[in-house]
């Protein structure tokens, strides 16, 4: 199974780095880190840089073929500020068809605050599939 990491800006792939080291190696070995462009991959000269370009992107280099639709998962970091708020999450995720994870006292950094935490979190959904 792939497992795709995407990032926002403006940092660059290397955020997953501590997270993905916590993956059991099974796991590890189907990580693909996309990075937006501009902020860790090349800026095309037809790149329009809106929501839906960065989002057509990311689909394209994921998928080929259709896109059927797939599990999901929402980790919603209970100290994130900057993502509105739990319920709201948890709606989006509801919405979407995902499951909501809270990462209780766990910021907008995540995955950076508890790289462990945040892998055992991925890897019991993926085992759970």
């Amino acid at each position: 199974m792939t497992i795709v990491f995407v990032h926002g800006v403006p940092v660059t792939s290397a955020v997953w780095a501590p997270l993905i080291s916590k993956l059991p190696r099974s796991q590890r070995q189907d990580v693909v880190r996309l990075s937006p462009p501009g902020f860790g991959a090349a800026l095309p000269a037809d790149f329009g840089a809106t929501f839906l370009d960065h989002g057509e992107r990311h689909v394209e280099e994921t998928f080929s073929g259709d896109v059927a639709a797939r599990p999901g998962l929402v980790p919603v970091a209970t100290d994130d500020l900057t993502a509105g708020s739990v319920a709201l999450r948890h709606r989006a995720a509801q919405r979407a068809g995902a499951r909501a994870v809270d990462l209780d006292a766990l910021g907008h950094w995540w995955m950076l605050q508890d790289p462990a935490r945040a892998a055992r979190m991925l890897s019991d959904f993926w085992n759970s599939l």
